[in-house]
C-alpha cells in the first residue's frame, strides 16, 4: 500500500493573526500550486475550516486546543517578512509578497438568509485584556443608546463569544475567565427584535459558528465592533466599518485598520474609528438618517 506523506505547516497563535496573515499567506500557497506539488498540509484550530473553504479535505486537520499569545519572533510557520502583523498593517500600504487573501464574500454572499431589513452587526466583548480586567468593549448604557435608533430600520445582530460554549469553536487563553455583564440581559429585555448569535445557530443547525459568521458579514450593511482580533476578519468585507477603541496600544490606529482594509478586501470602504462614544453615536445617527433618506 503506497503511504503518503505530507509537509505539515502548524499555525499556533492568536485567532486575528491567523485571520490576518496566515491564511492569506496559505491561500498564496494554494494558488499557486505549492499544495499539490509538495504535498502541502494546514494544522489549525478546530472549528476554522469554513476560512480555509480554498482548501481539500486531505489538506488541512484540526487540534482541540486552546489559542495562545506567541510572539512574533517565534512564529516560524511564516515567512519573516509576515511574522509581524503590526509592522505589516502600520507601514505597508499595500499587499506584502506571498500575500494572497480569499474572497470570503464570494464564497458566502450567496448564502442568504430571510430578513426584510438590511444587517447591521454588532461585535462586542467582555474578558481580560493586555493582562488585566475588560477595558475595551461597549458597555450597556452606549448599548443601548445605539439600539434605540438602529433596531427601526435593521436587522441587528449581536455578537459576544467569549460566553457561548460550541463545541466547533476554539477559544483565546483570555476567554477563559468569564466576567459577569448585564449586555444580553438588557438586550432581550428592551429589543427582542435583536438577534443574539447564540440563538442565531440554533435556528440555523446545518451552519457551525464560524460559517454562519462568514455568511452574516457576507450580507451585513454595517459593522460595529471594539478594538480586537475579529477586526482582521471584518476587514474582508465591504461593509462599512465602524470601530470604537478604547484604552487600547496606541499602534492600534484608524490608518493601521485602513490599511488592513485595503490589503484585505478588493472592495473595501473608509472605515470610520473613534475613541469618542459620543462621536461615534452621532455618526452612526448621520448615517442611518443618510439611509432613510435614499429609502
Amino acid at each position: 500500500m503506497l503511504s503518503i506523506y505530507y509537509m505539515i505547516i502548524e499555525y499556533k497563535g492568536e485567532y486575528g493573526s491567523e485571520i490576518g496573515c496566515f491564511i492569506p499567506y496559505i491561500h498564496y500557497l494554494c494558488d499557486k500550486g505549492f499544495f499539490k506539488k509538495h504535498n502541502l498540509k494546514v494544522k489549525t484550530y478546530y472549528g476554522m475550516k469554513p476560512y480555509y473553504f480554498f482548501l481539500d479535505d486531505d489538506e488541512i486537520e484540526f487540534k482541540m486546543e486552546m489559542r495562545l499569545w506567541i510572539d512574533n519572533r517565534f512564529r516560524t510557520f511564516l515567512p519573516d517578512h509576515l511574522m509581524n502583523e503590526d509592522l505589516i498593517f502600520s507601514n505597508m500600504k499595500s499587499l506584502p509578497k506571498m500575500m494572497d487573501p480569499p474572497n470570503y464574500t464570494k464564497q458566502y454572499g450567496s448564502i442568504k438568509l430571510p430578513y426584510s431589513k438590511p444587517i447591521f452587526i454588532i461585535q462586542n466583548k467582555y474578558t481580560n485584556e493586555w493582562c488585566g480586567p475588560p477595558r475595551n468593549y461597549f458597555d450597556t448604557l452606549m448599548l443601548d443608546n445605539i439600539l434605540d435608533f438602529i433596531t427601526k430600520l435593521f436587522t441587528v445582530i449581536y455578537i459576544r463569544s467569549d460566553d457561548i460554549k460550541v463545541p466547533e469553536y476554539s477559544y483565546e487563553e483570555n476567554e477563559r475567565f468569564l466576567f459577569k455583564f448585564d449586555d444580553k440581559a438588557m438586550i432581550t429585555q428592551k429589543y427582542p427584535d435583536v438577534i443574539l448569535f447564540e440563538n442565531l445557530l440554533k435556528e440555523y443547525p446545518n451552519y457551525d459558528f464560524n460559517t454562519l459568521k462568514c455568511i452574516i458579514h457576507s450580507n451585513a450593511l454595517f459593522t460595529l465592533s471594539t478594538i480586537a482580533g475579529y477586526n482582521s476578519f471584518d476587514a474582508y468585507f465591504p461593509s462599512k466599518h465602524y470601530i470604537y477603541k478604547v484604552n487600547a496600544p496606541e499602534i492600534y490606529s484608524k490608518e493601521y485598520y485602513q490599511n488592513m482594509h485595503n490589503m484585505l478586501c478588493p472592495n473595501h470602504r473608509e472605515i470610520y474609528f473613534t475613541s469618542n462614544k459620543d462621536e461615534l453615536i452621532e455618526a452612526l445617527k448621520k448615517d442611518v438618517a443618510s439611509l432613510i433618506d435614499k429609502n
